[in-house]
């Protein structure tokens, strides 16, 4: 019994049309342009690396006071302390706060349980007062 063969064609050029392959990157390119957004993303706290130079310039301007502000979430509600004194509200803070100068070094202590918005409120809540030397502590888990 004789194998059955395919009729092969004969030679033909591979052609690849290059047209739609460049208008495809064409179109992706546009829609990138036109939806990116040269908006600051929100919620990014600044970090500076320093040399050493830097450093020790910083640790000669290094407030002389420092106060501490707690933030614990319960429930629903928020609570601060300012250096371990129960405060209401942000803005019996800012009373407290107006009396500090502000060279303080403030220093956010928030529970890991308390929600990104309210540590982020007080935070700007804190730069609005014109308080520039503002922490965090890193504690070791």
């Amino acid at each position: 019994m004789k194998a059955s063969h395919r009729a092969r064609p004969g030679r033909q050029s591979l052609f690849v049309q290059m047209t739609p392959l460049i208008d495809m990157v064409f179109l992706l390119l546009c829609y990138f342009l036109f939806t990116f957004s040269f908006r600051p993303v929100e919620g990014i706290l600044p970090s500076e690396l320093g040399l050493a130079k830097e450093r020790r310039a910083q640790a000669e301007q290094q407030p002389k006071r420092q106060a501490v502000v707690r933030v614990i979430e319960t429930g629903s509600s928020v609570s601060y302390f300012l250096d371990e004194w129960p405060v209401a509200t942000l803005g019996e803070l800012g009373e407290l706060l107006a009396r500090l100068p502000e060279s303080t070094l403030m220093v956010i202590d928030a529970q890991p349980v308390v929600r990104y918005r309210h540590v982020v409120d007080l935070y700007n809540f804190l730069l609005a007062r014109r308080f520039r030397h503002v922490i965090f502590p890193i504690t070791a888990a």
